[in-house]
């Protein structure tokens, strides 16, 4: 039997240590479960140490230290850096790390484990809306526009903070965020990995990418009829009444408002009759008078500074 010395040896070796954990997994390849308690504790730590990637509880004063920062009515852009989330993630993981064999079994675990967390990062937010959780590695292929074989790393990650009255006006708010690789490309959308109100006033969003332009929006639900000021008058925003895209072209609405439109009143048959007039319809069915008058939420349009200096990267 080995004495003392040389347990605390083995055990303090992350060779060593890596080949017990590779065994005991190799013996109980054949149990009929496929679940164990261990692989729960795993799918914890993962999703736990994800969670922290993306800021989750950490205290709002070590992410904005100064209010003056965010005043009242104001939205602010940021960056995250890695290097911040790395020292965060590694101080986590320290905790009751008192002894040789601890730092050893981290130092065997700690880069796999750091890497799942990266993985999880990217498919939180889509599993707590119940959809399909997004493959991670062809994501992180699609965005770095290369394949690779390294451990994913910590997500590029950037967003906005808004304290504004809207917010708990407006509950239904809905972000989508834009990152462009350089001016001969499209706008391509980012995926949205947090979105939380953290007070009644303060939203927070945080997107995996570059965040270089930010639409902000009512929820779609919120669809209604609706007329557009056009030069002192009143005037419906037309579209294409086969493919329903937008048109450059208006209407208006004179001779169809009551009280030739001081009500604010539209006289639906008429104006239904002068949109058939100008479409060169006979009669305009309901579906149609709908396509012409329904209109989206309202959305205002940010565009992001671009950010001067880029954080170093790493790979764990």
């Amino acid at each position: 039997m080995p004495d003392d010395s040389a347990i605390h040896d083995l055990l303090s070796d992350p060779d060593a240590v890596r080949s017990l954990h590779e065994g005991r997994e190799r013996a109980s390849s054949s149990d009929e479960d496929d679940a164990s308690p261990e692989d729960d504790h795993k799918t914890n730590a993962q999703e736990w140490l994800g969670d922290l990637t993306l800021l989750q509880g950490v205290p709002f004063p070590y992410l904005l230290p100064d209010e003056r920062a965010l005043p009242k009515n104001s939205l602010r852009f940021f960056y995250v850096d890695k290097n911040w989330v790395r020292a965060l993630r590694e101080g986590a993981l320290s905790v009751g790390r008192d002894h040789a064999a601890h730092e050893a079994h981290d130092e065997a675990f700690g880069d796999e484990l750091k890497a799942a967390a990266n993985r999880t990062a990217t498919t939180i937010r889509a599993r707590l809306l119940g959809q399909a959780p997004p493959d991670p590695e062809a994501a992180a292929q699609k965005l770095n526009g290369a394949e690779t074989q390294d451990p994913p790393s910590i997500p590029t990650m950037s967003g906005f903070l808004l304290r504004s009255v809207a917010v708990a006006d407006w509950p239904g708010l809905r972000a989508t965020g834009y990152e462009q690789k350089n001016e001969e490309d499209k706008f391509r959308e980012l995926r949205l990995l947090r979105f939380e109100r953290l007070s009644e006033n303060l939203l927070l969003g945080l997107f995996q990418g570059t965040l270089q332009k930010l639409r902000l929006g009512r929820a779609v639900e919120t669809l209604h009829f609706g007329l557009t000021k056009k030069k002192g008058h009143w005037a419906v925003s037309l579209r294409n009444p086969d493919t329903g895209a937008p048109e450059t072209d208006t209407l208006s609405t004179k001779g169809a408002m009551r009280n030739q439109g001081t009500d604010r009143v539209v006289q639906a048959g008429s104006l239904a009759n002068k949109l058939a007039d100008h479409f060169g319809e006979k009669t305009f069915s309901s579906s149609e008078y709908t396509l012409q008058m329904v209109q989206s939420t309202r959305e205002v349009v940010f565009n992001v500074p671009r950010q001067s200096t880029a954080a170093p990267d790493g790979s764990r």
